[in-house]
Parts: C-alpha cells; structure tokens; sequence
C-alpha cells in the first residue's frame, strides 16, 4: 500500500503538476487534497481461525477510507436498513454492529454500489 501511495505521488510530481502540492505538515483541520481522495484506496484482510479450519476474507474499495469511503459506506447502511428485507439476518437482538445485524444484504448492498466499483469482498478457505 506505501509502494502504492509514493508512486501516486511521485507520478503526479508531488502534486505540483496539479496545482494542489502535498503538505508534509498540514495546519489542524486541513485534509488532503482533493485529488488524492479521488485516486485513493483501501484494501483489508481479515484471517480467522478455529478448529475446523480458517478463512481469509479480503475487502477492497475505491475512495479514500477516512473521507469518502466511510460516509458512502453509512449512506448504504442506511439504505439497507430502510430499503432491504434483512429479516432473515441469523441475529435479532441486542446491540448488533451493522455486519453481525445484517450480514450478507449488506454485503451484497456494498458490493453493487456505484455499478460494482466501490468495494469487492473475496473470502478463501
């Protein structure tokens, strides 16, 4: 991912080329500039294991995680909840995070946002 960010940088020259330069040391409040939140990205991988065997699951997506990603994420979650027969979720009680409460409707809704090109879920075995 770092190899990913400094050849974004150093092909758009820093963002000198672009008329918004890189600040090394931003002022509080200021974030980065808008054409890094277009061009970036995020991937995670998350590995569990137990005794009867483990599963990789990897969730990659367009946008930047701590800006743009985060709020398109919560307007989806938003949707399934008012839109998406979710009944059928394996929990139904208690305080639930959005995957344990909704599980595969809001996958399947992430998965189809912006036409299949925001975010991509892979699980292996």
């Amino acid at each position: 991912m770092w190899l990913r960010l400094v050849g974004t940088w150093v092909i758009s020259g820093f963002g000198y080329f672009l008329g918004q330069p890189i600040k090394f040391k931003p002022a509080s409040g200021e974030g980065p500039p808008p054409w890094l939140l277009r061009t970036g990205g995020f991937e995670i991988q998350v590995t569990a294991i137990s005794e009867a065997g483990s599963a990789r699951t990897c969730v990659s997506g367009r946008g930047d995680p701590g800006y743009g990603a985060t709020s398109k994420m919560l307007a989806e979650l938003g949707l399934c909840l008012a839109f998406d027969d979710h009944s059928g979720a394996s929990h139904s009680a208690g305080v639930l995070t959005p995957s344990t409460g909704l599980g595969q409707v809001l996958v399947s809704r992430l998965s189809r946002a912006r036409s299949g090109k925001f975010m991509a879920f892979r699980t292996t075995t």
